[in-house]
């Protein structure tokens, strides 16, 4: 059995799925989606535009978990660092941009698609959303060889003067 260590010397059970310089050993990584994988092991996609600052302080993150494989129909989409107990959708689209929207700015571009119902940010600030590949908006729009971004649009009336905020974005080419 292997012995890890969290002084930096090379051994064979220090991952650093990350990429922050910590090994995965030495760090408490976030499991927002409760499936024992740590999130940032399981992230696909790349994260892009700005989430301007909100009423919780620092810009909102979006985060895309699971598979770009379509077939495996396995994505669920986190937003972290969320104002506590505020309402949001998650919603995407197939183009990049970066446009002044609300306190923030949108980031997703093109035919524009809303994952209904709202979801809640809890007490932890954090929402999440399954998303069924071959359910609707998703099916026939999230197909092999597509390109998708996605952002999460909130409620914040503390804020700022629009009373609403976004994340930043994820774009993901699928497979």
């Amino acid at each position: 059995m292997a012995v890890c260590y969290c002084d930096g010397s090379p051994d064979d059970c220090e991952t650093d799925c990350d990429g922050n310089g910590t090994t995965d050993d030495c760090e408490n990584l976030a499991d927002h989606d409760g499936n024992g994988v740590a999130d940032a092991c399981e992230t696909i996609g790349v994260n892009y535009c700005t989430g301007a600052p909100s009423s919780a302080g620092v810009g909102a993150r979006i985060l895309a978990l699971g598979s770009e494989v379509v077939a495996d129909n396995d994505l669920t989409l986190v937003a972290t660092d969320l104002p506590n107990s505020v309402f949001g959708l998650f919603f995407f689209g197939s183009t990049r941009i970066q446009v002044p929207f609300g306190d923030g700015f949108r980031c997703v571009g093109g035919s524009v698609w809303r994952l209904q119902p709202p979801v809640n940010s809890g007490g932890n600030g954090t929402a999440l959303r399954n998303v069924d590949l071959s359910a609707n908006p998703a099916a026939g729009r999230i197909i092999p060889g597509a390109t998708t971004t996605f952002q999460f649009w909130f409620r914040d009336t503390q804020g700022g003067p629009a009373g609403f905020n976004l994340t930043d974005a994820t774009e993901v080419i699928w497979q």
